[in-house]
């Protein structure tokens, strides 16, 4: 299936990738003087194709890798994602809980009933804080 034209995006990648692609070549080279005694020369008694094919298996292998990793990391973000958004929502009822408390406290003149709903609001906003966090941990992991 083919893929639809590609949207503007944010940096260039050929000049990034020039230069990998040269510093690579120059340890590559660098590797082989001190491996071999010398950099990749014609002729030189092995089979080329059969070369560049276990080396395109590899490639295809990372390749590979890395679709599975990225697939697992997309899979991960969506869970925090969500999870911050249900945290969002507890956290917004939670707010919305307590400005009615408090207008019910302050219709009441109960100051100390307001002490201990205030408490109890911290408590439950801390230990959405808490967990907020975890999930960061969990997903920096």
């Amino acid at each position: 299936m083919p893929q639809e034209n590609p949207t503007p995006g944010k940096d260039r990648v050929t000049p990034y990738a020039r230069e990998q692609f040269n510093t690579m070549l120059d340890d590559a080279e660098r590797r082989g003087i001190e491996t071999y005694g010398t950099t990749l020369e014609t002729h030189n008694g092995r089979d080329a194709i059969k070369d560049a094919k276990e080396e395109a298996i590899d490639l295809w292998q990372y390749l590979c890798q890395i679709e599975l990793e990225n697939q697992a990391l997309r899979a991960r973000i969506e869970r925090v994602a969500n999870t911050n958004e249900r945290l969002k929502k507890d956290l917004n009822y939670w707010f919305s809980e307590a400005q009615q408390m408090k207008i019910y406290i302050d219709n009441q003149n109960s100051e100390d009933r307001y002490l201990e709903l205030k408490a109890e609001i911290e408590y439950v906003y801390a230990q959405n804080q808490f967990l907020e966090r975890k999930i960061i941990e969990q997903s920096n992991e």
